[in-house]
């Protein structure tokens, strides 16, 4: 976490760091603590992820997720949830 924080990337709105939160994935609760760093629901929120596992935890805690595959696929699937990149 330090590492990253060091490292000063200004790409993200929030960070959710599961060693900081005593919460990990795919545990609702990571997901709930993320989407209120946010500032919104979880309903509003889409999770990108590699891990099916992952996804099916935010899915579980009111988040829409996307298993990642490509890029591309990404995009479309976002377009298809109205999501605009």
């Amino acid at each position: 976490m330090e590492f990253f924080l060091e490292l000063g990337y200004d790409v993200f709105d929030a960070l959710t760091f599961s060693c900081a939160e005593g919460v990990a994935k795919p545990q609702r609760e990571i997901y709930e603590v993320a989407a209120q760093k946010l500032g919104t629901t979880p309903a509003r929120c889409v999770l990108i992820d590699d891990r099916l596992d992952f996804i099916e935890g935010a899915c579980s805690a009111g988040m829409q997720g996307i298993v990642y595959e490509d890029i591309d696929q990404v995009r479309r699937d976002l377009a298809s949830l109205a999501v605009s990149v």
